[in-house]
């Protein structure tokens, strides 16, 4: 009931975009509040939620993961078909998505070491991995910068004094955060140093959905510049960018008891994930011709814009709760 790691790359050539359906197990308020179960799968695509006096809501997407689904069998599906294009030399963004508390930082992140490591650690490690395999006719070097998104403001997590820094576009570079600290890196645990080292500056609160919960966009990105090892004009150069992207959680003020500050973030957190929806509307609306794309409705899609369709590749993985008390969050 698993969609195999070569269709997925098929479907990521063939469309650019992969959207695949993380459900997690229900966890210990749900199973405290005594919560069923409200998903019901058909087969590796399709997705069927259950509301109480209503029909069935079915749903088909490129790929559905169940609950006892590895993080290695995640990455196989998600992840790698992604890097594949990336060491290509195209550009590259992968997010997860979903309501607070549905697994998007387990997911991206997960444990630092062991059989449960998320996409991110998984990600990194084959990117050296890979690089090394490529051999002494190409060199190959990586560097990483990291940076939230909160309530609209863009931060550097590894350097700088907390300044909301500003997305300048240029000709032959593309779209890039003015002042980001790029640290160069050599390895999969150069990169998670830098974000270990982002981590604790990013912006956390609780709320009733989740204890430690998301309250900034977390984005980390890898610039990777690639040229034959005997080219001493650059003529085979080339650059591509990997976006991996912790979203905050969409949230309901009912669900989450937010007030005051927690309120005010959780409403510009709503406004900037509409804008991510709406981008990824457009871009993959195949009628009616050519639509307008909507990249500078936030800060989020603006950063990503050269990241999101045209000849780039963009992998979005949607976690829910199979719990019957999410089930109007999840729909």
């Amino acid at each position: 009931h698993l969609r195999s790691g070569a269709s997925c790359l098929e479907i990521l050539v063939r469309n650019t975009v992969l959207v695949a359906v993380r459900v997690r197990p229900l966890n210990a308020r749900e199973k405290g509040l005594g919560s069923g179960d409200c998903v019901a799968f058909e087969g590796s695509t399709g997705i069927a939620l259950k509301r109480d006096g209503d029909k069935d809501a079915r749903f088909s997407f490129d790929c559905v993961v169940r609950q006892d689904v590895s993080q290695r069998d995640v990455f196989d599906r998600t992840g790698r078909p992604l890097l594949h294009k990336v060491l290509e030399g195209y550009n590259g963004c992968l997010f997860a998505y979903g309501q607070t508390g549905s697994g998007k930082t387990w997911t991206m992140q997960g444990e630092a070491t062991g059989p449960n490591r998320g996409l991110i650690p998984l990600m990194c490690h084959e990117l050296f991995e890979d690089i090394q395999a490529t051999g002494p006719s190409k060199k190959i070097s990586v560097s990483c910068g990291a940076l939230e998104i909160y309530n609209e403001h863009l931060k550097d997590l590894v350097g700088g004094d907390g300044a909301d820094l500003q997305i300048r576009e240029e000709p032959g570079r593309g779209i890039f955060v003015e002042g980001l600290t790029e640290t160069p890196v050599a390895s999969g645990a150069g990169v998670l140093g830098v974000i270990e080292k982002g981590q604790a500056r990013r912006a956390v609160g609780q709320t009733n959905m989740n204890e430690h919960s998301s309250r900034s966009h977390a984005v980390v990105s890898l610039s990777i510049t690639s040229c034959d090892t005997d080219d001493a004009t650059g003529e085979t150069k080339t650059v591509s960018k990997l976006h991996l992207i912790d979203l905050a959680g969409s949230e309901r003020q009912k669900a989450t008891g937010a007030a005051g500050d927690r309120l005010k973030e959780g409403a510009q957190i709503n406004k900037s994930l509409s804008a991510l929806g709406n981008v990824i509307n457009a871009l993959t609306d195949t009628k009616g011709g050519r639509r307008h794309v909507p990249y500078r409705d936030s800060k989020l899609t603006r950063l990503l814009q050269d990241s999101l369709g045209g000849n780039s590749y963009t992998v979005m993985i949607c976690n829910c709760s199979p719990a019957r008390v999410n089930v109007e969050e999840t729909l």
